[in-house]
């Protein structure tokens, strides 16, 4: 029993750290220096493509503006869908979050989703996730449908 605390508090130490690390990352996304923001999104895609914990944080990411454009333009969008597609509960839940947030927030972003072949995992996760990941991939759902209308109704 003292293993699993122990393993339990090492890994929370681990993703303090890690939240941490994050956050200076965002603040260089901020920097006027071009190198600066470039190292940090380098950092910020090594971060989510080799730990699954870590695509958590760059869910996250997609709440801000200067994470949102890190995401797109470092190939975090494949990385999203793939775990909505084959991650656990919870990861599943906050890749559909993130993907909401980059859709809702830009028209290029979202297209890159929708290129991505986003919407069967996100169909499938409309029907069998927890409550708050059917809602969030519904409601993605809802606002392609909406933006092919729109589109629809202006060609």
């Amino acid at each position: 029993m003292s293993r699993k605390v122990s393993t339990d508090l090492e890994t929370r130490a681990d993703l303090a750290r890690i939240e941490t690390g994050v956050q200076k990352l965002v603040e260089d996304l901020k920097s006027t220096l071009v190198d600066t923001q470039r190292d940090a999104t380098a950092k910020l895609r090594l971060l989510s493509k080799h730990n699954m914990d870590n695509r958590i944080v760059m869910a996250n990411l997609a709440t801000n503006p200067e994470g949102r454009k890190a995401i797109g333009q470092e190939g975090g969008i494949p990385v999203l869908v793939e775990v909505v597609e084959l991650g656990s509960a919870r990861r599943k839940e906050n890749a559909a979050a993130a993907l909401l947030q980059l859709c809702t927030n830009s028209s290029r972003l979202c297209h890159m989703v929708l290129q991505e072949g986003a919407v069967p995992p996100l169909v499938a996760l409309s029907q069998s996730g927890t409550q708050r990941a059917k809602e969030k991939a519904q409601t993605l759902l809802s606002y392609f449908r909406n933006q092919r209308h729109g589109d629809a109704g202006r060609a």
